[in-house]
């Protein structure tokens, strides 16, 4: 079984956010995601106050990433529309673009990524995950 002083299995915001993190503190994470590339998916993009505040405080500008200003919510039924100002600060950020983002900054300051690689069972007892290579990392 490989070890590594910290796993993370994921590479959504949450998984790369925790890898950029670690590797700006030193410890150098291993991040096992599915997915071979950046994808699209079917949520995600909205970007509330605490959110563009959270990925400035790591360094990740989403306006420099092509994010567009949110200032209002509208709900359309038929004929019908209802408009309400939003009071924050919002953005619409493609998921693709962001996951991208936070992984290649992880990757920059010193995380190791592994894609295409699928994860087929968590065991929390022995801190490790069982690989559908059939390989086996602990942390």
């Amino acid at each position: 079984m490989r070890r590594t002083a910290a796993l993370i299995a994921g590479g959504g915001p949450a998984g790369a956010a925790t890898a950029l993190l670690l590797a700006h503190g030193g410890a150098m994470p291993v991040l096992i995601e599915r997915q071979t590339e950046p994808h699209d998916v079917v949520c995600g993009g909205f970007l509330a106050a605490g959110a563009i505040a959270m990925l400035a405080r790591i360094g990740i500008n989403v306006f420099a990433l092509g994010a567009h200003p949110i200032g209002c919510t509208r709900i359309i039924a038929g004929r019908r529309r209802a408009e309400a100002e939003l009071p924050f600060a919002a953005a619409g950020l493609s998921r693709n673009r962001l996951d991208a983002c936070l992984l290649q900054e992880a990757i920059d300051k010193g995380a190791a990524v592994e894609r295409g690689v699928a994860i087929r069972r968590v065991d929390p007892a022995a801190r490790c995950l069982d690989l559908a290579d059939g390989g086996r990392i602990g942390g």
